[in-house]
């Protein structure tokens, strides 16, 4: 554990590190998908800086509890502003203290709450088949889908898919399928996975020449030029021409 300092001792840059953990959690549960929010907190527990001491032990805890619960309150209303904004009695569980404070212990409780959370809100709630396919294009990002075999994955009709796709994110099935593999693609070419041809049949193209014509038809650039981008110029393309769409405010299925 290493708490064997003062136990009432509370470092600077452990408050400034835990705060920067929990911003970033707010960030990813903003991803309206299913499951997001338990990866979220999953994230948010591993990348918790070590405690060196009872006090900050007990300011994690606090801490990380206290965002999670207002994390969950925030997705579930984010959840009706953009899905819908019904009337609806559901409600999460209190988050109940821990018989000891100690990291392996507390952080498998917040995980272990934010689990039934999940669980109990999938179970009252339908997201939309747009939603629910993207998330399964991200699972499957190599395999050739046809918005027949999409929609029927996804228990709706290729229509209902469709008209969901370009209300929730604005684009259709298949434009989001292509985006999606040439974000992964950049990606994996940055951090040099391997060969740009390798790349291009581990993520779906049936031939190394189809990425070269996706990469065209999205960014204007080649796969390769990816490599040779300065941090900010890759950065700026990653949240312009390949940022992946997310759900737009008030969308319907």
């Amino acid at each position: 554990m290493g708490t064997s300092g003062q136990p009432f001792t509370v470092r600077p840059d452990y408050v400034h590190a835990l705060a920067g953990a929990r911003q970033r959690f707010v960030g990813s549960i903003l991803r309206l998908e299913p499951g997001a929010f338990g990866s979220a907190v999953q994230r948010l527990t591993s990348e918790t800086p070590i405690a060196e001491s009872t006090a900050e032990e007990i300011i994690a805890w606090s801490s990380l509890a206290d965002t999670v619960v207002r994390g969950a309150a925030a997705h579930h209303c984010w959840f009706h502003r953009f899905f819908g904004a019904t009337t609806c009695s559901f409600s999460s569980e209190s988050m109940q203290a821990p018989a000891t404070f100690a990291r392996d212990f507390a952080f498998s409780s917040l995980r272990q709450w934010a689990d039934t959370y999940v669980s109990c809100f999938e179970g009252e709630h339908s997201w939309p088949p747009s939603v629910t396919a993207a998330s399964l294009l991200q699972a499957h990002v190599s395999e050739a889908w046809y918005i027949d075999e999409l929609a029927r994955a996804v228990g709706a009709s290729s229509w209902t898919l469709q008209r969901s796709f370009l209300r929730v994110y604005g684009v259709t099935a298949q434009q989001y399928h292509s985006l999606l593999r040439v974000h992964l693609a950049a990606t994996a070419i940055r951090a040099r996975a391997g060969s740009i041809d390798g790349i291009a049949l581990e993520i779906g193209w049936r031939s190394p020449k189809d990425i070269y014509r996706a990469f065209r038809l999205v960014t204007g650039i080649t796969p390769a030029s990816v490599q040779f981008l300065t941090d900010a110029q890759f950065s700026s393309l990653m949240q312009g021409a390949l940022a992946l769409p997310v759900p737009r405010s008030s969308a319907r299925s």
